[in-house]
């Protein structure tokens, strides 16, 4: 048998869980103690966003007239533009990555993504970042619009729209840390509306 299936396989799920619901402390009280790489690995980006979700007061950080998708840390592979065109991409990435385009086409703004990846890389107006650099660009910068992709933490003042790529994305109950659900049809709306009747129905978009 596998020990890690009764240990560290467990408490790292669980950690997951937490995190995804954005219980950060919750997550990094179950990683505490003994971790196997995995856990560690999750331990540091839990940090990460835990510090990240420390949101500075309204008013400190620059005003800047773009627009940011911040995603989950962590992820099968590194995707964007660039390499769409050469590998296989899951279908919420791609999505990601023709919603960045359209949104800078259509406004002008440049468009960050924050991402699972190891460098930044600027194509034409849609500049992809390692998700552990969006702690210091919220800390310093409030931009436009912030779409939460996949993920329900709140890291900034500036008008946020959690968009569940996905039927459900967890954490969503908490409509307090966003503005607007970003849903994919009129099917997808009333679900969310039947899952979760105390998001307000304003809030879905």
């Amino acid at each position: 048998s596998q020990k890690d299936l009764y240990s560290h396989y467990p408490k790292n799920q669980l950690g997951r869980v937490y995190a995804h619901i954005g219980e950060l402390d919750a997550a990094l009280d179950v990683l505490s103690g003994e971790l196997n790489d995995e856990g560690k690995a999750i331990y540091n980006e839990v940090k990460k966003l835990s510090e990240a979700s420390k949101v500075v007061a309204p008013g400190v950080a620059t005003k800047v007239n773009e627009i940011v998708i911040s995603c989950p840390p962590q992820g099968m592979y590194e995707w964007d533009e660039e390499l769409e065109k050469t590998q296989g991409m899951g279908g919420s990435e791609m999505a990601a990555i023709r919603l960045a385009r359209e949104l800078h086409n259509l406004t002008g703004m440049k468009v960050r993504i924050f991402n699972n990846r190891t460098e930044r890389k600027d194509l034409d107006g849609v500049i992809y970042h390692p998700a552990s650099e969006v702690v210091g660009y919220m800390r310093d910068f409030e931009p436009k619009i912030h779409i939460a992709w996949r993920h329900n933490v709140k890291i900034t003042h500036a008008p946020t729209y959690l968009w569940s790529h996905d039927l459900a994305c967890l954490g969503m109950e908490k409509h307090e840390n966003y503005d607007g659900v970003l849903v994919l049809s009129e099917f997808h709306k009333n679900f969310v509306r039947g899952m979760f009747p105390m998001i307000p129905d304003e809030k879905l978009i």
